[in-house]
Formats: C-alpha cells, structure tokens, sequence
C-alpha cells in the first residue's frame, strides 16, 4: 500500500514522461546522464571460444 507519507525516486526518459504523469508522479528535478562506448579490449569475454 502506498501513502503520501512514502518517497520514491523515477529515472524516466522524455518518452516515458506522459506514462507516468498519468499515473500521479511529477517531475521535481532533472538529471543528465552521460555515457561512452566501452573501451578498445575491455571486455575480453567476446575474443574467447
């Protein structure tokens, strides 16, 4: 059961926005979320047989 006395946080894109506007969240802060492509040999587990 929720109550007005719970906090939750939602990390939604721009997409997701009207979803959950219409079930009651509201947005009070964004965020930036950055990201790079792996780097060259990192993940090893690809080159093994």
């Amino acid at each position: 059961m929720v109550t007005d006395q719970q906090e939750f946080t939602l990390v939604a894109t721009e997409a997701g926005r009207p979803l959950y506007e219409s079930l009651g969240f509201a947005a009070v802060a964004t965020a930036t979320w950055h990201t790079r492509p792996p780097l060259a040999g990192a993940d090893r587990r690809r080159d093994r047989v």
